[in-house]
């Protein structure tokens, strides 16, 4: 398998094949995993000064990456400058430079003021990630001809039909106060189920694929698999809210910052107020952007990667021939 992308994707194969290589019966998540790094980074790391300092530092990485022809280099300087430009966009849309809400005006909110709207849009945005997932394992599974994986397997269309009935009934009743009727219930909710608990019976029958165990053990690994894929999910949609907290903890380093440099001087004019400012952005810059690089990373492996991607592709090498000199 050899891994082709544009430009912009490129730097994040790296990602990718540091957990394997897709075979050529998987979609390459390389365009999906970038998108979504990007996006979980600039939400936990927004701030227009810093974003600008990270896409400078990817900038250097990457010339001496290319300096010294390492290509993993490149690309992880290559990130790190797509990652500080989604920086520097949430640092408008946060109204953040520098760690200082009080220079720009925020184009959305500040997330220390509005911290329900912060998780709330996490959380929602892990579960449009955690769909994706099971939208790509689906499509995987179809281009295999495993159909009973795509249609009634534990990640398959059935789960995924539940999974997004249940997202919507909350923010529905969340906004009007109503429950879903119970025709609604039993389209969404209960038919995905009983598909579900019918996995084998229904593989074997349709797909000759399998044969069911014997019927306690069956009932018993149904049940058991309907409570573990309930409270995956569950784990996973909530495991996003670290991005809010992230995104939250990079306010509070940048007004634990401003304080220090108050008490020194209020007017924050005096050079032992701007040292202070100075290294705590430095501080922040490597702490917090570390931190958040580990976190995306995490949900991107764990939360995405985690529905649909095996990872059992080999990197393609193209067959060669030496050339042998020989005297005649």
């Amino acid at each position: 398998m050899r891994l082709m992308n544009i430009r912009l994707f490129k730097p994040f194969e790296l990602l990718v094949k540091t957990m394997g290589m897709p075979s050529n019966s998987e979609i390459d998540p390389t365009p999906l995993t970038a998108i979504t790094f990007i996006l979980m980074f600039g939400l936990m790391f927004g701030d227009l000064g810093q974003g600008l300092v990270l896409m400078l530092c990817g900038l250097i990485l990457r010339k001496v990456g290319k300096k010294k022809f390492q290509e993993d280099l490149m690309q992880a300087g290559g990130i790190l400058m797509v990652c500080g430009f989604s920086a520097s966009l949430f640092g408008l849309l946060y109204g953040s430079l520098f760690s200082s809400e009080h220079i720009i005006p925020a184009l959305w909110f500040h997330p220390s003021a509005h911290i329900m709207k912060l998780f709330a849009t996490t959380i929602l945005m892990g579960v449009v990630f955690i769909a994706v997932g099971l939208c790509i394992n689906i499509l995987n599974s179809f281009l295999n001809s495993d159909y009973t994986e795509a249609l009634f397997e534990k990640r398959g269309l059935a789960i995924l039909v539940l999974y997004t009935a249940i997202v919507v009934f909350a923010l529905n009743y969340q906004r009007t106060g109503q429950m879903p009727t119970l025709w609604a219930i039993s389209a969404f909710i209960f038919f995905p189920l009983i598909l579900f608990s019918l996995r084998g019976v229904l593989g074997s029958v349709l797909f000759q694929k399998g044969k069911p165990h014997s019927i306690s053990e069956y009932i018993i690994e149904t049940v058991m698999d309907i409570v573990e894929i309930a409270l995956g999910l569950f784990a996973n949609t909530i495991s996003f809210i670290r991005v809010g907290a992230f995104a939250l903890s990079h306010a509070g380093l940048s007004i634990v910052t401003y304080t220090l440099a108050g008490m020194v001087d209020p007017a924050m004019k005096s050079l032992g107020a701007l040292i202070i400012i100075v290294f705590g952005n430095i501080f922040i810059i490597g702490f917090e952007g570390l931190i958040c690089g580990i976190q995306s990373m995490r949900l991107e492996y764990y939360e995405f990667f985690g529905k649909f991607f095996k990872g059992d592709g080999v990197v393609f090498s193209p067959f060669t021939l030496k050339a042998k000199a020989s005297e005649v």
